[in-house]
């Protein structure tokens, strides 16, 4: 899951280091109290691997806090000051889900006592030495400003979805030691828009569980078939709809598919390529012709091969003609 965030993992690991080791950096070098730091992602994404990971590098233990069977303030207080008093050293508590207590933006008695009750958590790991948090939640406003901008947490570290750059280096990751026969690794990350990282994994696991059965190594096919049984964890989402096909269904239209290769699927997939050839990348294309001749369905196809989501929005004139925007 954690394959193409190395930034992540670097700044995370520099403010662990910083603030939950024996070496008591923030207090030698005089610096203002601090908890530490709000993590933003969706679900899948790798959160919790991820600030495993940060620990391991920086030398601390972890502490994670469920949230998820949190029903009464009185619950979250147990859990949060059970966590700050019984650590005898250094270390971080990760406590994810936190919009599922606090998040949203209407009054209630819940919500209140349990916003308290994270300001007095902040407080409290920002006042022992060698100790830090992190809050993560899908995203920083569900939580409103008497969080999210606090003092106390200075620094909110995001964890995208996987683009289709890091699809790609998921499926590789995810294959390093699964014996496979010949991977298109760039079909499966076109495959896969809307897919977390988590859902990357379980296809590779439903694919490898099927060639273990039958001996046999884990080939493309059996991919791209774990694949259309694994639902996208992030195409539910406003991120659009996640279109299943290519260009490999619009038949003929050669012309029209090289053309939007050209402008689309290679400034989105290979960026440089677009800045060696010395040319502005188009910003827009106007895709023009009567009512059913596919062109919507043209640009669904685009969407996959893209690796993006499609987002289809219907103009009517006068003359009943539609179209569709990428």
């Amino acid at each position: 899951l954690l394959a193409g965030l190395d930034t992540q993992i670097d700044v995370l690991t520099g403010w662990f280091s910083l603030l939950a080791t024996e070496h008591a950096l923030e207090a030698a070098w005089g610096m203002p109290e601090v908890a530490g730091v709000l993590l933003e992602g969706p679900l899948g994404c790798g959160k919790a691997e991820l600030v495993e990971e940060a620990a391991r590098r920086a030398g601390t233990a972890v502490r994670h806090v469920d949230t998820s069977l949190v029903f009464k303030p009185d619950k979250l207080l147990d859990l949060l000051a059970e966590a700050v008093n019984d650590r005898p050293g250094p270390g971080v508590i990760f406590v994810d889900r936190i919009e599922a207590v606090i998040g949203g933006s209407s009054i209630t008695s819940f919500r209140t006592q349990c916003l308290a009750i994270m300001r007095w958590f902040l407080d409290a790991v920002a006042q022992r030495p060698g100790m830090a948090c992190v809050l993560g939640v899908h995203s920083a406003a569900a939580l409103g400003d008497e969080l999210a901008k606090t003092p106390l947490l200075p620094r909110s570290l995001s964890v995208p979805p996987p683009d289709l750059k890091r699809r790609r280096r998921l499926f590789e990751a995810a294959l390093a030691r699964v014996p496979t026969a010949e991977i298109d690794f760039d079909r499966l990350a076109s495959r896969t828009a809307g897919f977390s990282g988590a859902d990357v994994v379980s296809a590779v696991l439903q694919a490898s569980a099927g060639a273990a059965g039958s001996g046999e190594p884990v080939d493309h096919d059996a991919l791209e078939t774990a694949i259309d049984g694994t639902t996208p964890s992030l195409g539910t989402t406003s991120s659009g709809e996640i279109p299943g096909y290519g260009f490999d269904r619009v038949a003929n239209l050669t012309d029209v598919k090289q053309r939007l290769t050209e402008s689309v699927i290679w400034q989105m997939q290979d960026p440089d390529r677009v800045l060696r050839l010395g040319i502005e990348p188009p910003r827009g294309l106007l895709l023009y012709g009567p009512p059913g001749t596919g062109k919507t369905y043209v640009i669904r196809a685009l969407a996959h091969e893209s690796g993006a989501a499609f987002f289809p929005c219907l103009v009517y004139t006068s003359d009943a003609a539609d179209d569709s925007l990428l």
